[in-house]
């Protein structure tokens, strides 16, 4: 589990202060990787997050004219069609915000759909997209392909594609469907691996710090090639493409169920013939807990199916204790799974 003192440490300015930076955009990727994983560690996080932001947001709308506060709702509704109108909520800002005369164009809703959907728009007009760490969120790329960011996975992108390619960064698991454009392949690239493709459905899996990547082909037609002199292969449906980075080998399964890999970006938890650990691991993924397994010997079975994902992890406990000879016992994030 992250530990809440070493990342404190690591920090090189207060917390508040990377909070505003994240809400005004100015926020470095290492010091936004830490505060996404502050956050996870409790609720008292997110309230702080919360309470920094609407302190945040009030300053700001304070500062604007009545002028600017309609160009700034007319700027909101331009770009996100939010038609609720807002009241203006003015409290004074915490004394770690240092006084500016620049104004930032932010109005509450439009600076709450900000944070809820962690995105950032760098200097260089590429978007950063993120993956809270307990849901999946939905990206609408410039091309109309849409992606799915499973929790803690990051996209990033131009705000308008190049006349000629396509190109796009991920770090984690997504899934995507890719808008048909035989004149701009789309590439994704990924630390492991590169998939180019002209209009299909995949997934993909690459994790940051891992050697190991794959990608699974549900529809059309992809070339995934190694990035460290592993080959070339092109995949058809049902097919997944395997890096074993340790051994700089890139294989292809064939007769795969690819479909059922990307259950997850409809709020499904797959197992494939899993054992209890297998399971286990998903637990800690999915919900960001700890668990604990006991007497794991001689328990062979396996486990294939899928389960809704709930925003309570009880009811999901309950959903697998019905299906698995378990019983399991929480405290917080503390989870024991008792092998019956």
């Amino acid at each position: 589990m992250f530990n809440p003192v070493a990342t404190k440490e690591s920090m090189e300015r207060p917390i508040e202060e990377i909070i505003v930076g994240y809400l005004e955009g100015d926020c470095p990727t290492d010091e936004l990787r830490l505060l996404l994983e502050w956050l996870k560690e409790s609720s008292d996080h997110v309230r702080i997050f919360n309470e920094v932001r609407t302190d945040y947001i009030a300053t700001k709308v304070a500062l604007m004219s009545d002028a600017q506060l309609k160009e700034a709702e007319k700027l909101q509704m331009a770009r996100i069609a939010f038609s609720q109108a807002h009241q203006r909520r003015i409290k004074r800002m915490r004394r770690w915000i240092i006084g500016t005369a620049a104004v930032i164009m932010l109005c509450i809703g439009a600076a709450s759909i900000f944070m809820r959907n962690y995105s950032i728009v760098e200097r260089d007009n590429r978007i950063t997209a993120y993956a809270p760490h307990d849901s999946i969120r939905t990206v609408i790329l410039p091309d109309g392909s849409k992606v799915w960011l499973n929790a803690m996975a990051m996209i990033k992108y131009p705000e308008k594609f190049s006349p000629d390619c396509r190109n796009v960064e991920i770090e984690g698991e997504a899934y995507f469907e890719v808008t048909k454009d035989s004149s701009r392949p789309f590439v994704v690239h990924s630390e492991q691996i590169d998939v180019t493709v002209l209009g299909t459905t995949f997934n993909m899996q690459c994790y940051r710090g891992s050697k190991n990547a794959t990608s699974s082909l549900i529809t059309g037609k992809v070339q995934v090639e190694g990035n460290h002199g592993e080959g070339c292969i092109i995949l058809q449906p049902g097919q997944r493409a395997n890096l074993d980075g340790e051994n700089h080998q890139l294989t292809v399964q064939q007769d795969v169920n690819t479909g059922y890999d990307a259950v997850w970006h409809n709020n499904l938890i797959p197992f494939n013939n899993a054992s209890v650990e297998q399971v286990a691991h998903a637990l800690e993924h999915f919900y960001g807990v700890s668990v604990r397994i006991l007497n794991p010997k001689g328990h062979s079975h396996t486990y294939s199916g899928v389960i809704k994902r709930t925003e309570n992890i009880d009811s999901t406990l309950s959903l697998l204790r019905n299906a698995m000879p378990i019983k399991y016992s929480r405290t917080n994030n503390d989870i024991t799974l008792t092998i019956q």
